[in-house]
């Protein structure tokens, strides 16, 4: 017959099993540059043009309705840090990026790249910002995967400041972009 504490310590043993066999429920995922657009495939993982590829994370927790969001969100996120990398790079060594260099082919591609996604990420993070009230992590995770419930929090967290940052920033992003247009045509 099991005592009381041998009860607890079996109950213990196995909820420690699960546990790091399910973990918190998720791992991030990680974004590469040919996730903004895959006209930048080319250019991925070259650190003279890519600030995105194994450096920008998002919350995925295996349920859809979340993972879609923190995806997009992080997408929203890398595409205005891509873009001010990519401006400030132009400005730091203008000489890199003259017609007929890499340098210049990937800049066109960033430039018109930024001209057609940013209005419509601005759009997308408006309504991803609102629908973020909608998401309850408390009711959405239970049994087994009430373990990610933390993770979703933080994940949403994390989400609502990135994409108010990234907001805040589209709007001189797409005046810098627009100067820029000229230049790559």
């Amino acid at each position: 017959m099991l005592t009381n504490l041998k009860k607890a310590i079996l109950i213990s043993t196995i909820f420690v099993a699960v546990f790091y066999q399910f973990g918190c429920g998720s791992s991030p995922s990680i974004l590469k540059l040919s996730d903004l657009d895959p006209n930048f495939r080319k250019f991925e993982g070259n650190r003279d043009y890519d600030n995105v590829t194994d450096s920008v994370e998002y919350v995925n927790l295996g349920k859809e309705s979340y993972d879609n969001i923190f995806k997009e969100a992080a997408i929203i996120n890398a595409t205005v840090r891509q873009l001010n990398f990519t401006i400030d790079a132009i400005d730091k060594n203008p000489s890199k990026f003259v017609k007929g260099s890499e340098g210049f082919e990937f800049a066109l591609a960033a430039v018109t790249f930024g001209i057609n996604a940013l209005p419509k990420m601005k759009e997308s993070a408006s309504k991803i910002l609102n629908g973020l009230t909608s998401l309850n992590p408390v009711n959405d995770f239970s049994g087994l995967d009430a373990t990610k419930a933390p993770k979703a929090v933080d994940g949403i967290s994390q989400t609502k400041s990135n994409l108010e940052n990234a907001v805040a920033e589209m709007d001189k992003l797409i005046g810098k972009i627009g100067k820029l247009e000229t230049q790559f045509k």
